[in-house]
Order: structure tokens, then sequence, then C-alpha cells
């Protein structure tokens, strides 16, 4: 067997090795959450909320392929947009299986199976890690209002706006278009993420009118300080601990912890709804 061939045999096998673990993985945290969560607690309209969250989640989780297609055309990696979609959605599970590297690891392995550069391959991913980071302490902004009785929630909505516009327009004049492209759909992803707990925390936790950008700000920045820390799966602990953290102030904190585990339920079900359809997509990059 030519060593090339025997090669991307082995690629192949460890992508795929790590979405049967990230399925694992995936199974084993449903099995708990249902364990916690009673559905006849729900009503039926909290239930319609619920699946439809999922839905837009694991549609949202499209933006994050599309933003790494763009930052691999970047780097003179073009790929088609099915296989784009497919090689994210079917890696993205890894992200739950203990050490938060393996999503990573089952990209770089798929794409270098596929005839893609190695260095192109973990720039990008380099690229990309900075791009969301950035992003979400961008969002960071918008949770100042919870911490700092003076600043309205306008004022930092306006200053979120005017820091996330000066920095696409940095991107765009000093990197790529591309990256500029990719730092959009990061952007408008983690809004739809922020938007979808403000959602279900409005509706499962019945408590008074909460201010939706703050609560998104703070949702996005626990998801990034989860995303950073080394080690935990997918952020699970240290998203929950920041969010008890932000909004335990508005929100009693046996509602919003069990608003939390309904919306880890609802996000890893909407990730493997988009490893279901990833999977159905082109395999070849070209």
């Amino acid at each position: 067997m030519p060593a090339k061939l025997f090669s991307k045999k082995y690629l192949h096998l460890i992508g795929g090795v790590l979405g049967v673990l990230g399925i694992f993985f995936v199974a084993a945290r449903l099995y708990k959450y249902a364990d916690q969560i009673s559905i006849a607690h729900f009503s039926s309209r909290e239930i319609f909320w619920m699946v439809l969250a999922v839905c837009v989640y694991g549609a949202a989780n499209v933006l994050l392929a599309l933003a790494w297609q763009k930052i691999l055309a970047f780097f003179d990696a073009p790929v088609a947009t099915p296989w784009a979609i497919r090689a994210y959605g079917v890696s993205q599970l890894a992200k739950y299986v203990p050490g938060n590297i393996f999503q990573f690891a089952g990209r770089q392995a798929i794409g270098m199976a596929a005839g893609l550069e190695a260095r192109a391959l973990l720039k990008s991913t380099l690229y990309e890690l900075g791009l969301l980071a950035l992003v979400g302490a961008c969002y960071g902004i918008l949770a100042l209002p919870l911490l700092l009785g003076w600043l309205t929630g306008w004022m930092a909505l306006l200053l979120f706006i005017a820091t996330i516009s000066a920095l696409a327009w940095g991107i765009h004049h000093f990197f790529s278009a591309k990256l500029a492209a990719a730092w959009g759909m990061h952007t408008l992803f983690l809004l739809v993420s922020g938007l979808i707990f403000w959602l279900i925390l409005q509706n499962i936790s019945h408590a008074t009118p909460l201010p939706v950008a703050g609560v998104a700000g703070a949702y996005v920045l626990a998801w990034l300080i989860g995303l950073v820390t080394p080690g935990a799966p997918a952020g699970v602990g240290v998203r929950e601990a920041v969010l008890l953290f932000l909004l335990g102030a508005w929100v009693p904190p046996g509602q919003l912890v069990f608003t939390i585990v309904v919306g880890r339920m609802m996000t890893v079900i909407g990730d493997l709804l988009f490893f279901g359809v990833s999977c159905a997509m082109k395999r070849s990059p070209a």
C-alpha cells in the first residue's frame, strides 16, 4: 500500500473514532440531563419553544462551518460548502470528549485525509479560535450593566455595536474580506446562541422581564470562558458557574440552575441534529 494511501486510511480512521467518541459522550450527557429534567413539568408552550430552540441552534451551527470555510480560503485552501459543513459537523461532537481539543484534532484529520495541507488546517483552527475569542469578548460588553449600575443597557449596546463594527472594518482593511466574512458569521452565531438562552430563561424561569442584551452577553461571555478553559468538555461546569455569578441577582438560583441544565440539553441535541445533517453532505472537498 502506498504511504500516502496508508496515511489517508489512518487519518480517516482517527476522524471516525473521534466522531464515535463524541456520540458516546453526547449520549452520556443526554442521559444525565434526562435524569434531571422531566418533560411532564413543561407546558405545551414551553415544549414548543424548546423544540424551536433546538432547531434554530442546530441550523446556526452552519454559520461556524461557513466561517471555517472562509478562513481556509484565506489560507489558499478553498473547499466546497457541502464538504466544509460535513467536516465541521462530523468533528464537532468530539468537543464533548474530555480535553476540549478533540473537535480540532478530528477536523485536522478529516481535512488532511481529504488532501488539504496540514499547515493551512492548523492555521485555520488558530484563526478560528482567535476570532471567536475576540467576538466573545466583545459580547462581554453587553453584560457590563449586570455588574456596573451606572452603565445602562443602551449605552452597552451602542458600545458593543461600535466595537464590533470597528473590528470588522479593521479585519477587512488590514487582513482580508474573507476573514471579515468569518468575523460576521461568528458574530451572528453567538448572537443566535445568546438569544436562544434568553428565550429559554424567560419562558422557563417565569422571572420578571429580563434584559435581552444583558442576558445574551452574559451567556456568550460564559461560553467564551468555558471555551478557553483547558480540559472542560464543551465548557461544562465553567459556563454554569459564570452564569450563576452574572445572573444570580436577576433570577432565583434554583430556577437559574434548572434553566442552565435545560439550555445545555437543548444545545447538545442541536449539535446532534447538526451532526446528523452533516453526515449526509458531500464527502469531496472540491
